[in-house]
């Protein structure tokens, strides 16, 4: 049994650590404690309004997450449901607690709308820990199905290492071709402006700290601003983005070329494992005014 001292310490701990900050962030932004606690905690598993998955999400990603150990799983429920003699003598509570506690935090973010892959990060030390009580516990360690079969899930995490994760980063970074997208920022003379998200690796690739970011309630601002400038580099980072904003486009500006880094052709099952397009950018269009107004005092 724990003893209330150590829940009071627990606490204790928690709050030394977090309240500084979160006292630190209300003086600062007092509305940020309710969009974060409420918005993005509360309403997101409550109301969900975006990252909307099925509530099987979790499965593969924790099946995969747990390679080498996820088919020591499927023996590790074998044995809970058919147990050998004397497996009740020789099972720990921590064993129980580990497994309960990552199924627990599992089964949590399951039952909420929004998903994303990190959620469920929580849950992989306590199934990692049951699995290892396991092993220890019936001695799987010292057989040879074990040892062939880690060997062959360590052999296929190297592959996925070496070869699925290289090839991911490439599809996903907003540089990952940068034919499609160097030409465009690489000279510094140029404006180039975010919509409506920030795009920040390509900022730091090519070491751009003038990258400003528009949101779509000011895109009438970044229209006028791009009639004081001769060439407005745009990069959108909505998969919608830059078709509502030529729908928007007034006739004294002309977008002059484009480049997009959609995938050619579709794939629904490519898109949903590594999505449509790059993380954090869709499309990259060149704005120029057909009547170019010369710079304001104090204007980029």
């Amino acid at each position: 049994m724990v003893r209330w001292y150590w829940y009071l310490t627990f606490f204790g701990v928690v709050f030394a650590v977090n309240l500084p900050w979160y006292v630190a962030i209300y003086f600062r932004e007092p509305q940020f404690l309710k969009y974060f606690f409420w918005e993005h905690n509360v309403m997101r598993f409550l109301q969900p309004f975006d990252h909307l998955q099925p509530i099987w999400y979790y499965v593969p990603i924790l099946l995969g997450g747990l390679l080498p150990g996820t088919l020591l799983f499927a023996a590790y429920f074998w044995r809970l449901l058919r147990p050998a003699p004397g497996d009740s003598a020789n099972r720990s509570s921590a064993g129980g607690f580990w497994l309960l506690t990552g199924a627990w935090c599992a089964f949590f973010f399951s039952c909420s709308g929004s998903k994303l892959p990190t959620y469920v990060l929580p849950a992989y030390p306590f199934l990692c820990l049951a699995i290892g009580e396991f092993v220890a516990r019936t001695k799987w360690n010292t057989a040879f199905r074990t040892r062939a079969l880690i060997g062959g899930m360590a052999a296929l995490v190297m592959v996925a290492h070496y070869v699925a994760v290289p090839w991911y980063a490439r599809e996903r970074s907003p540089f990952g071709r940068p034919e499609l997208v160097e030409r465009f920022v690489s000279d510094h003379d140029v404006a180039v402006v975010c919509f409506p998200r920030n795009c920040d690796s390509l900022a730091f690739y090519h070491d751009r700290s003038d990258m400003r970011n528009v949101r779509t309630k000011s895109v009438n601002q970044l229209m006028v601003d791009c009639h004081h400038r001769p060439r407005t580099v745009i990069l959108f980072t909505h998969h919608d983005s830059l078709q509502g904003f030529k729908n928007t486009l007034p006739p004294s500006l002309e977008i002059v070329e484009t480049s997009t880094l959609k995938r050619k052709g579709k794939s629904s099952l490519l898109d949903k494992f590594a999505g449509a397009t790059p993380w954090g950018l869709c499309d990259v269009a060149v704005v120029v005014p057909k009547y170019h107004v010369p710079p304001r005092d104090g204007a980029e």
